[in-house]
C-alpha cells in the first residue's frame, strides 16, 4: 500500500504541472494564435489603425503641397508689392524719374 501511495505521488508530482501547465497558459497560446490567424479584434484594430495612419500621411502630404503654393504665392505678392513700392519711390524722386521717363 506505501509503495502504491509513493508511486501515485511521484506521478503526482511529474503530471501535476504540466496539467496546471496547460490549464493556466492554454488561454494565453490561444489569444496568440487567434492574433497570428487574424481572428481577434485586435488585429481588426491594427488594420484600421494602420489605414488611418495611411490616410493621415496624405492628408498631411496634400497639405504640405498646398502650404508650399501659399508661400510661393506669398512671396510672389510680397515682390510685387516691393517692386510697386520702389518704383513709386523712384518716380518720388525727379533724376529718376527723368530716366524711367526716358525708358518707357
Amino acid at each position: 500500500m506505501e509503495v502504491i501511495a509513493i508511486v501515485l505521488g511521484i506521478v503526482a508530482l511529474i503530471v501535476l504541472p504540466f496539467v496546471l501547465g496547460v490549464l493556466v497558459f492554454r488561454p494565453l497560446v490561444l489569444s496568440i494564435a487567434d492574433r497570428i490567424a487574424g481572428k481577434k479584434t485586435g488585429s481588426q484594430e491594427i488594420k484600421e489603425l494602420r489605414q488611418r495612419v495611411h490616410y493621415l500621411e496624405d492628408e498631411l502630404s496634400d497639405l504640405r503641397g498646398r502650404l508650399m503654393s501659399i508661400e510661393h504665392s506669398s512671396d510672389f505678392s510680397r515682390q510685387m508689392l516691393e517692386d510697386m513700392h520702389k518704383k513709386i519711390e523712384d518716380q518720388s524722386r525727379p533724376e529718376i524719374a527723368d530716366q524711367l521717363a526716358q525708358e518707357n
